[in-house]
């Protein structure tokens, strides 16, 4: 029987069967819903995580606009709260002093969990990255003590995570500039260290011409070619799907529509966002 996850806002989840399509899947959780509160304020999912074993990773922000954290919940097949995720089956993580939101997450391929978003570090927003083991505590071996943060010229928010086929992890995303906002990226070792050979010094932006981009998701291609997609906003905030190619070293790929940049309008609105991008089996 197939089944289909349907994620919502407030860490939930839903479980739908195929069999009889729309209807809730009462094997899971006893309802076909699950539901948690993880804080008194806000609770966000931003990203779910189905692992080899079947268990389900829901991953997120907790908190209130001073002092949000990083969440994750993990839950059995059937829906049930997994107690051997961090003692309860749910964890939060700070980045100290600061706070933080997650907005995306990443299973490598040994089972540890990587969270990104932003880490506010006293009115500093940065890149900033949790990685976890399995068990759901944070992996010493990665940053420090588990956590990692990349400062740019601008305020740094994350968005998108990938991991390239020799395990090195790309964080991208966009800086909110007091000009025209940009796409940004960074690259990391397998230990959470910048990667210097990315660009130099493992961290890049792209600006386009006379408005604003926002990357929201980044793709790898077989290649080892970095696509990262969002969208571009001019002056008058009528925006396009946008499109960069970066070589492996972070440059940027002249021969995508001859700067590495590429906008479509599709001529239908003024809003044409870009939120996600796939690679098909063809490599388009």
């Amino acid at each position: 029987m197939k089944k289909l996850l349907l994620i919502c806002f407030y860490f939930s989840l839903i479980s739908l069967s195929y069999s009889q399509p729309g209807s809730l899947d009462l094997s899971f959780n006893t309802s076909g819903m699950f539901t948690t509160s993880l804080s008194s304020g806000n609770d966000a999912v931003t990203g779910t995580l189905v692992q080899p074993d079947g268990k389900i990773l829901l991953t997120g922000y907790a908190g209130t606009m001073s002092n949000y954290t990083f969440n994750a919940v993990r839950l059995n097949q059937d829906g049930s709260v997994d107690v051997t995720f961090n003692g309860t089956g749910e964890a939060s993580y700070d980045f100290g002093p600061g706070f933080g939101q997650a907005y995306t997450s990443i299973l490598q391929n040994d089972g540890k969990i990587i969270l990104a978003g932003y880490a506010d570090l006293g009115g500093d927003e940065q890149f900033g990255l949790i990685r976890l083991l399995p068990d759901g505590t944070l992996d010493s071996a990665f940053g420090s003590n588990g956590l990692q943060t990349t400062s740019f010229a601008e305020r740094a928010f994350g968005r998108s995570l990938a991991i390239q086929t020799d395990g090195k992890i790309i964080l991208s995303g966009y800086l909110d500039s007091s000009g025209y906002n940009v796409f940004a990226m960074a690259r990391y070792n397998l230990d959470g260290s910048a990667d210097n050979s990315f660009d130099g010094d493992g961290q890049l932006t792209t600006a386009f011409s006379n408005g604003s981009a926002y990357s929201f998701k980044t793709v790898i291609q077989s290649d080892g070619k970095i696509i990262a997609s969002g969208y571009f906003e001019d002056s008058t905030y009528i925006s396009d799907f946008a499109l960069v190619r970066y070589h492996i070293d972070g440059s940027l790929d002249n021969g995508f529509d001859g700067d590495g940049r590429v906008t479509t309008d599709f001529g239908v609105g003024s809003y044409d966002n870009c939120w996600s991008a796939a690679i098909q089996p063809d490599g388009g």
